[in-house]
């Protein structure tokens, strides 16, 4: 859905940036893309390679930190959307594969969302399953995709040309 929306607004010459905390089971970099520094550093990149005249705004050359990607949010000259992928992820993969060496506060991005400051030109998309911690960002407008009946499945895949069979392990 996210992949398909940033190809429609690239069609119509509308930028986005986007983080993934999560892209596939044998993603090498899953602890670093729950975390803080990473979401922030990824985010200020992907929006100077947008936006390359933003250096200037930059107050520290190699910082990733909130006050930066805020001071680029709130700069940011054009229509853009902010795009924050897969936030059921970051719990589960902390707990899953026990990271002892970083803390809470390291992957504090649901916390951090609500103080995200852009310029009017900025719109953020969050997409995640509905977790719990959701209910920490109170300020975004929430709308929840309804679950797929099985007819619903049965239908797509019909749609797709792929046979509906059981398949067993």
């Amino acid at each position: 859905l996210m992949e398909n929306l940033q190809l429609v607004l690239n069609q119509k010459g509308i930028k986005s940036v986007r983080h993934y905390c999560y892209t596939r089971l044998d993603d090498l970099l899953q602890k670093e893309r729950i975390q803080l520094n990473t979401f922030f550093g990824n985010l200020i990149h992907d929006i100077l390679q947008a936006f390359p005249e933003l250096k200037e705004v930059k107050e520290q050359k190699y910082a990733s930190s909130l006050s930066e990607l805020n001071l680029l949010l709130n700069n940011i000259p054009s229509p853009t959307f902010l795009i924050i992928d897969g936030l059921d992820h970051i719990e589960r993969i902390f707990h899953f594969r026990s990271y002892s060496e970083i803390s809470r506060q390291d992957i504090a991005i649901i916390e951090t969302l609500e103080k995200l400051v852009t310029s009017p030109l900025v719109k953020i998309i969050v997409t995640s399953q509905n977790v719990p911690q959701l209910k920490e960002i109170s300020s975004f407008y929430r709308v929840a995709v309804p679950d797929w009946s099985e007819e619903n499945v049965k239908t797509f895949l019909g749609k797709m040309r792929i046979r509906n069979r059981l398949v067993k392990k």
